[in-house]
């Protein structure tokens, strides 16, 4: 028995570079370039974040010098010192904003998370945007014409890895994936190589269904999709990831590629093959 996968290529091993708190691009890695760990990768700006953190620094300030008063009037015997609890209490509260918010800037300078090259995420298709909303890039991030544009919190900017090592993602449907099993062997075919054959193993299976879908899968119409107001396809039925390690690493290939597979799953008899596709075909 055989289950047919589609596939697409993603690098393996590779770290995701995500935004975290959104802002303007300002500066932005090339594709291919070497880097080092906790080197700078990305910059941002955020012109409210940097309100934000002065009128908070001047609000501290203020509520500083405030309860010095208050502690040096209560060592002359001025006043008794009762609304020093509450300055106290203040003070603590604008320290605690102002911390949270300068650890927002910080989040807009993105440092690369592993030693390794710089390697593009899938492509934005250009849509067209509304004339009150930011300007909306396409492409990647990496993307010279992208600078200056808003990047949203969770935006992958990214990976950082070996852009020689790949691995290849599965998507099997609901009704299929009990019969696939750690260790089986897959045979690959990928769009862009249609002569070639490629070998793998499953080493790693999905403990649970897939919430959105690569866009390949839904470009080429692999997986029956919806999607939403923000562009992102989810799937109408239930689909798992399986990932398999490839015999041997194949050339000249990048992420982002589409294909199909087959993976050689346990015989079994024809009765359980039949009550299989009887389940199946009620269910639908």
């Amino acid at each position: 028995m055989r289950v047919t996968a589609p596939v697409v290529i993603e690098y393996r091993d590779a770290q995701s570079v995500f935004v975290t708190v959104g802002g303007t691009l300002v500066e932005q890695p090339r594709i291919g370039q070497k880097v080092e760990e906790g080197q700078t990768l990305v910059r941002l700006d955020n012109p409210a974040i940097r309100k934000e953190v002065a009128r908070l620094t001047s609000d501290r300030d203020r509520q500083r010098v405030f309860l010095a008063n208050l502690e040096a009037r209560r060592l002359q015997g001025v006043a008794d010192g009762s609304q020093v609890p509450a300055a106290q209490a203040a003070l603590e509260d604008a320290e605690a904003r102002l911390t949270q918010f300068n650890r927002d800037a910080a989040s807009l300078t993105i440092v690369a998370p592993v030693a390794g090259v710089v390697l593009p995420p899938p492509a934005l298709a250009r849509t067209s945007r509304a004339t009150d909303k930011l300007d909306r890039w396409s492409g990647t991030p990496l993307d010279e014409r992208n600078l200056g544009s808003y990047l949203e919190p969770g935006t992958l900017v990214c990976y950082v890895g070996d852009p020689n090592h790949f691995e290849a993602l599965l998507h099997v449907a609901q009704s299929e994936i009990e019969l696939v099993a750690l260790g089986q062997s897959v045979r690959m075919q990928l769009d862009h190589r249609p002569g070639e054959v490629l070998a793998g193993t499953v080493c790693e299976i999905a403990k649970r269904d897939l919430d959105d879908m690569p866009r390949q899968l839904a470009a080429a119409g692999d997986v029956p999709t919806r999607t939403d107001a923000q562009g992102v396809a989810h799937p109408l039925d239930t689909w798992y990831q399986v990932r398999v390690q490839f015999d041997t690493d194949p050339p000249h290939l990048v992420a982002g590629i589409h294909g199909a597979a087959r993976i050689s799953v346990a015989s079994s008899p024809f009765l359980a093959q039949f009550a299989r596709w009887v389940r199946q075909t009620f269910s639908r």
